[in-house]
């Protein structure tokens, strides 16, 4: 009776200060739908049907238990997640930005006291208490999977297609998917169009008509971006970096980045600058995995990008890493969509072969200047017409679906399931040209590699399958003034040596290389080594075969 009536007390005490506008009408801890900027009323109000735990002369487990067992009757629809191995939560900024949060300490025991009614009873009765801190903190540090917590993979703003077919439109969990999505704008959408064609005829030639694309493969690629985070659900491994470039700045990289990723955030994506050291990168790149971000760019690059951090990111499915401010280890999946800008830059091999191009030249010596635009306030049009865009989006989804999903040809090394998927997608819509510049684009942004390349097939002209020395090879080095980093500015020994070393990490390497006595035929040859017992080592060209093809 005590305990009722304590209940009772607490209730009326919640709903008078609701009733007067000082109440948690948001809570602290939402996942409500962000309608015409505003929150709607909290799932996390006062329940009268919250139980109530007694924490007086009880054991610790058995109170840990009677929250775990609340929590997970009152997750339902889900609010609290496992991801990383950590319960987690989604939480909003002003914007309705939606982001994944691990739940520390102090937001915890906010949700367990949102759970249930924590009283302690003695000889003076029963009285109202907080969540105690040592059962917050035992539950954070279980270390198995609580009892109706489900598994979160990913956030979304946009409709995602399931391996059933599903498209799933419906804000919150979608346990099919195991993704949140949090925008819930989508519900009974319908396609004007006829077919995926006319979709992405609609995309391609009025929403993307003002950007100047160097070719359809960069066309094809920047369409296949517009579609990925519709898609991402769908391909098991990990997608590349999206490079949009250009020669000269205002050509409106930054605007087609903006312009492809809006339909599906509902809003302009967050830039991020390259961070100047490799470590503030690693630490920059794990705190927006831990937040689950559906999208990174990352703005302006510059210079020669050199990050084996970020490459590791784009290859990985699985991301682990320490937590910046903490001694705990977040170990969790990858889901982001890559993204970056710049001008012409220079990528060192690993970077240049895990991007993708999307190329834009005006052909002006000022871009920003003398133009004419269909659109002049793109973000406004798209913004206006985002459910129209998302509609042909979806249509091409469906088309896909219904035709069997078809897998691309298109092969990319380390990215099978993004070319099988995106490519099929695309070639459903009528669209050519995916990843047709990818070798273009290596060989022109990776500068190491195209002096390789330069030096190799200058090596088989002068000296054919003939066996030569490190002093040979630097003579075509510096004739060719080329691989200065691999020099260096010392001596003419030291810089033999230097050379020496990198060739040896070269042996085996295969270069495609042009017969100039056969036209534009491509054959391949590879770099060997031979070291006799005393003397030094001697390197040479072994021709593989002929028409590896361009």
């Amino acid at each position: 009776a005590t305990r009722d009536a304590t209940r009772d007390a607490t209730h009326n005490a919640t709903h008078n200060r609701e009733r007067s506008g000082g109440g948690f009408s948001v809570g602290g801890f939402s996942a409500g739908e962000w309608e015409a900027g505003e929150w709607e009323a909290s799932e996390w109000e006062a329940s009268p049907d919250r139980p109530v735990i007694e924490i007086a002369d009880r054991q610790l487990r058995d109170i840990s238990q009677d929250a775990l067992d609340a929590l997970a009757a009152s997750n339902d629809p889900p609010r609290v997640f496992l991801r990383g191995g950590a319960m987690t939560r989604i939480e909003r900024n002003e914007y309705g930005a939606a982001t994944a949060r691990p739940l520390c300490p102090a937001s915890m025991r906010g949700v367990l006291s949102r759970c249930a009614d924590w009283i302690a009873t003695g000889g003076r009765g029963s009285r109202t208490v907080f969540p105690p801190k040592d059962v917050v903190a035992d539950i954070l540090t279980l270390g198995i999977p609580p009892r109706g917590i489900p598994p979160l993979i990913g956030l979304s703003s946009c409709p995602m297609i399931a391996d059933s077919g599903r498209i799933t439109t419906a804000p919150g969990y979608d346990p099919e998917t195991q993704w949140y999505l949090a925008d819930g704008a989508f519900d009974g959408l319908e396609s004007p169009f006829r077919n995926a064609q006319s979709s992405a005829d609609f995309l391609l030639e009025d929403m993307l008509a003002d950007f100047p694309f160097d070719s359809d493969a960069s066309r094809a690629n920047a369409l296949g971006l517009l579609l990925l985070p519709f898609l991402r659900p769908a391909i098991s491994g990990p997608t590349p970096l999206h490079l949009a470039g250009a020669p000269k700045a205002g050509t409106g990289k930054t605007l087609l980045i903006g312009a492809l990723l809006l339909p599906a955030l509902g809003r302009v994506p967050a830039a991020t600058p390259m961070p100047d050291s490799e470590d503030e990168l690693k630490k920059t790149l794990l705190a927006m995995m831990v937040e689950a971000r559906q999208t990174i760019v990352l703005d302006n690059l510059e210079g020669t990008i050199k990050s084996p951090s970020l490459a590791a990111y784009l290859t990985s499915t699985d991301v682990s890493g320490r937590v910046l401010g903490g001694s705990s280890t977040y170990e969790g999946q990858n889901r982001a969509i890559w993204c970056a800008t710049a001008n012409n830059v220079v990528m060192n091999a690993d970077l240049a072969r895990r991007s993708v191009s999307i190329r834009l030249d005006a052909k002006r010596e000022d871009p920003s200047q003398g133009r004419t635009f269909r659109h002049p306030d793109l973000y406004a049009w798209i913004k206006s017409n985002r459910l129209t865009i998302v509609a042909a989006v979806l249509s091409i989804l469906r088309a896909w679906h219904d035709a069997g999903r078809p897998i691309g040809v298109e092969q990319k090394g380390g990215y099978e399931s993004y070319c099988r998927v995106l490519g099929g997608v695309l070639a459903v819509a009528g669209v050519r040209g995916f990843l047709a510049n990818d070798r273009e684009f290596r060989a022109a942004s990776n500068e190491s590699e195209s002096e390789w390349r330069a030096l190799v097939a200058e090596w088989w002209q002068r000296y054919g399958t003939e066996s030569i020395i490190g002093k040979d090879v630097r003579g075509i080095v510096s004739e060719l003034e080329i691989l200065g980093e691999v020099l260096g500015e010392a001596g003419e020994r030291s810089q033999s040596t230097r050379l020496g070393k990198a060739l040896g990490k070269r042996v085996g390497q295969v270069f495609d290389i042009e017969d100039p006595t056969k036209g534009e035929e491509v054959f391949a040859v590879q770099i060997t080594m031979s070291t006799p017992a005393k003397g030094v080592s001697r390197f040479k060209l072994q021709k593989l075969k002929d028409m590896v093809g361009r």
